[in-house]
């Protein structure tokens, strides 16, 4: 099968939809996280704990969005763990971060193996769920509207946090926050009080994105099953230039680059599969190194405080 087919046909774009699902929780949270002036590196540990918690969740429940619930709260308790320790305890924030990864890692694979043992069960996860009508529409139906319902909430997600972000006085006031925290801290702002909200909404967001790898596909946990995706997500934050509206268009490209590895595995392309598997990553370093020079962060970003 050649690869221009492969790429305009409908289980493609199906799959791409779908693999950028946990990218786009990730990259809205990380968003949030750095429009507040923290770098949240431990996007990927956020996500890992999120497709553990999700298991745990619905395999204790019975019920997959008890699954997403205990996820959503392990994601707010791992924002306030940061949020002590970094905003609070005056530890580096590119330090704190990559300690969360190191230790989601370690923790999950842990109590991965003591809860459920070397035979991990099959717990309640999403079926696909067709939005009636819209679903019939030719092409754009079985593309758009045949997927499990954690792909619409997180879509929906995008905008929703433009509007928040763009649109309401604490978007306002977290913006600030990033740009100029002594001068909103002179207004009354409480800094280190917004920037632990968007910590904990950034650990949210990452954590269901998360839940997507376990819940909406497998339905069990594996070791590091988030293969570094939230550096990915990083990634986009800096493509997308830390605008929420940006983070879907430019997230379904990174997740073609994924679909397209995992699905052209079963055509004979003449490309080694080592290579395929190396195009998100791949591509995320590219389009980094174009982008990262002419893309302005927000001012306080990384800093306790900046003028």
């Amino acid at each position: 099968m050649d690869l221009l087919p492969l790429l305009l046909s409908v289980e493609f774009v199906r799959a791409a939809i779908r693999v950028t699902t946990p990218l786009i929780g990730a990259a809205l949270g990380e968003v949030v996280a750095e429009r507040s002036g923290f770098v949240s590196i431990g996007i990927e540990g956020l996500l890992l704990l999120g497709a553990f918690s999700g298991v745990v969740g619905s395999w204790w429940t019975h019920c997959v969005w008890g699954g997403v619930a205990f996820a959503l709260v392990i994601g707010a308790i791992a924002g306030l763990l940061l949020t002590w320790i970094s905003i609070f305890m005056g530890v580096n924030q590119v330090v704190a971060g990559a300690a969360l990864n190191l230790a989601a890692a370690g923790t999950t694979t842990f109590l991965n193996r003591e809860i459920f043992g070397d035979n991990p069960p099959t717990v309640p996860g999403f079926e696909t769920l067709p939005v009636p009508l819209l679903h019939e529409i030719p092409i754009l139906g079985p593309i758009f509207f045949e997927q499990i319902p954690l792909v619409y909430l997180i879509y929906l997600l995008g905008p929703l946090a433009g509007i928040i972000l763009f649109r309401t006085h604490w978007g306002l006031r977290l913006r600030a926050v990033g740009e100029r925290p002594r001068a909103a801290e002179s207004a009354g702002v409480r800094v280190k009080q917004y920037r632990m909200s968007a910590l904990v909404l950034c650990g949210m967001l990452a954590s269901l994105g998360g839940t997507y790898y376990s819940l909406g596909t497998i339905r069990f946990f594996t070791e590091n099953m988030t293969s570094g995706n939230g550096f990915i997500a990083l990634a986009i934050v800096i493509v997308a230039r830390w605008n929420p509206y940006w983070i879907i268009p430019v997230s379904l490209l990174f997740g073609a680059a994924g679909a397209l590895a995992l699905r052209a595995q079963t055509f004979h392309l003449g490309i080694p599969f080592e290579f395929l598997f190396m195009l998100p990553y791949l591509l995320t370093m590219l389009i980094y190194a174009g982008v990262v020079g002419p893309a302005r962060p927000p001012a306080a970003l990384g800093h306790e405080y900046a003028d």
